[in-house]
């Protein structure tokens, strides 16, 4: 009786420390699902996982700007996604003006160069770096993370700040800053594709992550390769149903006011059927 009691408080312990409402049904095969934890401080994550094997499911990254100046012009993510008839979005690369500084004002439709490699639909409009890693998609359907000099037949690409999770194991170390992050990985079959947003700077409500810590937080969740994009201020996850966007994460995209969104320079999303 005494080991059961003190089971059942354990249990309940754990609980009060992890608090996760069910998923909701965004599309057909894509699902979000919010959770809250007190442990090791209190953090806000928003998980968002497709399906590849459900018909009509696709992975997606927003293109270029054409002929204008730049490499993409600045837009809202649920901007991006009602433009492209998706179900889900989150902010992608990190980029700058076209003098190469970080944007002091997030204006949409503002022209920007992209950090890292970027493919959208088979279009390559920013080439790859040696400081960023990209998770990518080839033409035959098959997922992926590298560095450096990239597969030939890319369909879609995405920059980051790294590569968090390789065959398994997490790449990145300990310690660092805790701050918003948004992360990209699938699981060992490449059939599930796994979008987190970790809200942060706001204390007492969801105050960050390290790189470390987000790696963990994906592995756990079954990605076997992963990639930390931008973060930050940009660390943004919204979904469309019925025609109306919502954001939902709590970004501090502006001047670190939490609720206000930025426009961003590239975004990945999903398309998916919408439900009957």
């Amino acid at each position: 009786m005494h080991r059961s009691f003190l089971l059942v408080l354990v249990l309940l312990m754990g609980d009060l420390c992890r608090l996760s409402a069910a998923p909701l049904e965004v599309a057909k095969g894509v699902t979000l699902e919010v959770e809250e934890r007190s442990e090791p401080r209190p953090l806000r994550l928003h998980w968002l996982e497709a399906d590849l094997k459900t018909p009509g499911v696709s992975f997606e990254v927003s293109g270029s700007n054409g002929e204008k100046p730049g490499e993409a012009s600045a837009a809202l993510p649920t901007q991006v996604a009602l433009d492209h008839g998706w179900a889900a979005v989150m902010n992608g690369d990190a980029f700058t003006n076209l003098s190469g500084d970080q944007p002091l004002f997030y204006t949409s439709g503002l022209p920007v160069n992209v950090m890292g490699l970027a493919v959208s639909d088979g279009e390559t409009y920013s080439q790859p770096s040696k400081h960023y890693s990209y998770f990518y998609q080839t033409k035959g359907g098959r997922f992926g993370v590298g560095i450096g000099q990239p597969p030939r037949d890319l369909k879609n690409a995405i920059a980051g700040f790294g590569r968090i999770i390789e065959k398994g194991r997490i790449r990145s170390g300990k310690g660092g800053n805790k701050h918003p992050r948004s992360a990209i990985g699938y699981d060992a079959k490449r059939q599930r594709l796994i979008f987190l947003v970790v809200d942060g700077r706001q204390p007492g409500v969801s105050e960050g992550v390290t790189r470390h810590e987000l790696a963990e937080l994906m592995r756990k969740r079954g990605a076997t390769e992963a990639l930390n994009l931008d973060g930050g201020g940009s660390s943004q996850l919204a979904i469309v149903q019925n025609g109306k966007p919502r954001i939902v994460n709590r970004p501090v995209g502006l001047f670190n006011q939490p609720g206000t969104s930025r426009p961003v320079g590239n975004c990945v999303g999903i398309k998916a059927p919408p439900l009957e």
